[in-house]
């Protein structure tokens, strides 16, 4: 009878512990896609291939007054959902909210942000930026398509700086990092999964405020 208890003690923590999967709307890392099959899987059918895009770093005084991340972002909401390929920063990307087909989540479909790396086909990370003001909204979501496993770090003090008026807010900062690494059952690739209410410490295009979910490659390369 014990050794029946220890079994059953055994299984139970396998599975309160499983693998997290490693994707997001059925794209996951470790995938091998082109770029039109990254976009068909996130919905996105208008969307252009190494389009010629504005250096950001023309307008020092937009750049000083703003931010480079702030420039950055208002680039991309500009030239609207596109891939990029042929240099060491491959990359698909849907900006926040652009138009009908904006990738969302949730019961109302409220708006993401969504980037996709990978090197030689293989998806290596996928970022999805969403409202901070949504966080409490969205960890259920996260629990329930990850797992309630997470390490949890805090920082009652961050501040975040909107650089065009130097207004700041103070902030709790709380990164989950899932207890257990992810695997894309496909191709036994492994993952890390994070999300934070607050990425970084300076206002966003659009929201000003955004948290992060991140699903990054555990690399094989050692």
């Amino acid at each position: 009878m014990k050794g029946l208890f220890a079994c059953i003690f055994l299984l139970v923590a396998s599975i309160s512990l499983a693998a997290p999967p490693c994707d997001f709307k059925g794209l996951s890392v470790g995938d091998i896609r082109t770029p039109q099959e990254i976009m068909k899987t996130l919905g996105v059918t208008n969307y252009k291939i190494n389009p010629k895009t504005k250096n950001v770093w023309e307008d020092l005084e937009d750049v000083a007054k703003y931010g480079s991340i702030y420039m950055e972002e208002k680039s991309e909401f500009d030239t609207g959902p596109a891939c990029f390929t042929g240099s060491d920063s491959n990359h698909c990307f849907i900006p926040y909210g652009y138009n009908k087909e904006t990738v969302g989540i949730g019961n109302n479909n409220d708006a993401v942000a969504v980037y996709v790396a990978f090197q030689k086909g293989k998806i290596t990370g996928i970022e999805v930026g969403f409202d901070s003001m949504m966080w409490d909204e969205y960890v259920p979501l996260f629990n329930q398509r990850f797992g309630n496993h997470w390490t949890v770090d805090r920082n009652p003090d961050m501040v975040v700086v909107n650089r065009a008026n130097n207004h700041e807010l103070k902030v709790e900062r709380v990164i989950l990092t899932a207890k257990a690494q992810g695997i894309n059952v496909a191709t036994k690739d492994r993952c890390q999964v994070q999300a934070t209410n607050y990425d970084i410490i300076f206002t966003h295009y659009r929201p000003m405020y955004q948290g992060m979910l991140t699903i990054e490659l555990v690399s094989k390369n050692l």
